[in-house]
């Protein structure tokens, strides 16, 4: 549909208003919005100042009780770990052993 002196350009623009305004849709009314009362009776208190910490409360420790050390920790809790360490490395010391004594054997085999 283009009118006579019309450029190609200018036919195109025309053709797209007019198909815009066909496709836009009607307004809708929205409906006002209804508020239940408990929900109203939050905005009518004053707002508290509780902090996080008071809110959740303690916070749940992992079952293996492996975390990373906080500055300013207890001396006792550091002695505890100590223990840990010194384990770790007795059977760190046991399994070296083990695999020495495997290898010893292994060779005893071959020869």
């Amino acid at each position: 549909m283009r009118i006579k002196g019309q450029s190609k350009e200018n036919n195109h623009n025309h053709l797209w208003r007019h198909h815009r305004h066909q496709l836009q849709p009607n307004r809708l009314q929205v409906p006002t919005l209804v508020m239940q009362e408990s929900l109203m009776n939050l905005f009518n208190e004053p707002p508290t100042n509780q902090s996080l910490d008071d809110f959740w409360g303690e916070l749940p420790k992992g079952k293996s009780g492996k975390r990373k050390h906080k500055v300013g920790e207890s001396y006792e809790e550091l002695r505890a770990d100590l223990s840990k360490e010194e384990r770790r490395q007795h059977k760190k010391f046991c399994n070296a052993s083990l695999k020495k004594a495997r290898e010893e054997e292994a060779l005893a085999q071959q020869q």
